[in-house]
């Protein structure tokens, strides 16, 4: 049996809430969500894998609560599934801990962003690039940023950066597939175009995209890498129409 155990952070900020009738919502709410993952999970041999990694990141917590790299594994599980503020809960205190850990800034930043707290996102995207200037991960995810600040010049300096060979992308979790699995740069490359009033060269970049042959049923992608699925439609909509 899986037991639902937070992290000293989350655990403060479980304590706050009986303050903070808005802070018990939201602790509230991921609870909800981590339940529900973990039953969903426990369906699947993938699913049971991270719940393996679970109750190990958290046993190795309960050990030793200054263990940076279990902190970061369970940070980036949490986010994951979706309980942002647990995350952001672990990976700062990862970031305490050693303020040299590029990744966990990375992924801090894509809760950021996940939230629309785009000056924080960005801080810390810059920080993880600052440290690692080779993560696939940060800049693309600072791409993304970029592209819902309505910075399509700065989002495309991004993405073109990203088909660099000495850029990587480096997934975490069991099963779970890099970011550009999809062509996903090539994709955001044309969404800046289009964004630019440029429908050629967005439809050339989309249409590189679609190249990328489908996923099969075993994996996943991270939830801020997403499939897109709309690229066809964004072909014939600037074929026909021009927008």
């Amino acid at each position: 049996m899986h037991k639902l155990v937070f992290s000293a952070p989350l655990f403060a900020f479980l304590i706050a809430s009986f303050i903070w009738p808005a802070a018990w919502a939201q602790v509230a709410s991921e609870l909800a969500i981590l339940s529900s993952w973990k039953a969903n999970a426990k369906t699947s041999h993938l699913g049971n894998q991270l719940l393996t990694l679970l109750d190990a990141t958290n046993r190795a917590i309960a050990v030793n609560p200054n263990d940076k790299g279990a902190l970061y594994r369970r940070g980036y599980l949490y986010s994951t599934v979706g309980c942002t503020q647990s995350a952001i809960s672990d990976l700062s205190r990862v970031v305490q801990i050693d303020p040299c850990f590029a990744a966990a800034y990375t992924e801090r930043g894509i809760c950021y962003l996940d939230g629309k707290n785009y000056d924080r996102s960005l801080s810390d995207l810059n920080r993880a690039l600052q440290l690692n200037p080779y993560s696939g991960d940060a800049v693309f995810a600072r791409g993304r940023l970029w592209l819902a600040q309505g910075k399509a010049q700065l989002a495309l300096s991004d993405f073109r950066y990203c088909q660099q060979s000495n850029v990587k992308f480096a997934p975490v979790l069991p099963g779970e597939f890099p970011a550009n699995q999809y062509d996903a740069p090539n994709y955001y490359i044309g969404c800046c175009y289009e964004a630019m009033n440029k429908p050629d060269e967005a439809v050339k970049f989309y249409k590189a995209s679609l190249k990328t042959q489908p996923l099969g049923s075993v994996g996943y992608l991270h939830r801020y890498a997403d499939q897109p699925l709309d690229t066809k439609y964004r072909v014939s909509s600037l074929e026909h129409y021009g927008y």
